[in-house]
């Protein structure tokens, strides 16, 4: 149920109207709390705070990935882990903290080396490029 539940606020997000994908990825946040599926409850809190970037609420989205990443770490979940830290970057370079970015981008690539991650590699490394621009290094 709560992954179905997901899934549409997933659809929703992809067509721009983040007002009905938070209501249902939300739900299905709560759904995952009530039955104690952390792992989902992770999962939720990441497309949470994506949704929240989409929309320019940096803070949320950064409250939200924070407390999934928290999770995944204690649940040992490196591969969905690498994926929440490079998009915990990403917003990071958003909001000016380039410090942190890079911390958060650079733990990705070490989470993709030791799990052969390959697609873990490329959003980290754009994030490094991005952060290298707009701290003037190219």
């Amino acid at each position: 149920m709560s992954a179905a539940t997901a899934n549409i606020g997933l659809i929703y997000a992809s067509k721009g109207d983040y007002s009905k994908a938070h209501f249902f990825v939300n739900r299905a946040l709560k759904i995952n709390q009530e039955i104690g599926n952390i792992l989902w409850e992770a999962y939720n809190l990441d497309l949470i705070g994506v949704a929240y970037e989409s929309t320019g609420n940096y803070k949320e989205s950064l409250r939200c990935s924070l407390k999934s990443a928290k999770i995944l770490r204690r649940l040992g979940e490196k591969v969905k882990l690498c994926t929440t830290l490079s998009n915990i970057g990403w917003m990071y370079i958003s909001v000016g903290e380039y410090v942190n970015a890079r911390a958060s981008l650079n733990e990705s690539i070490e989470i993709a080396k030791e799990e052969n991650y390959i697609d873990g590699f490329w959003s980290a490394y754009e994030g490094l490029v991005k952060l290298d621009t707009v701290e003037g290094k190219w």
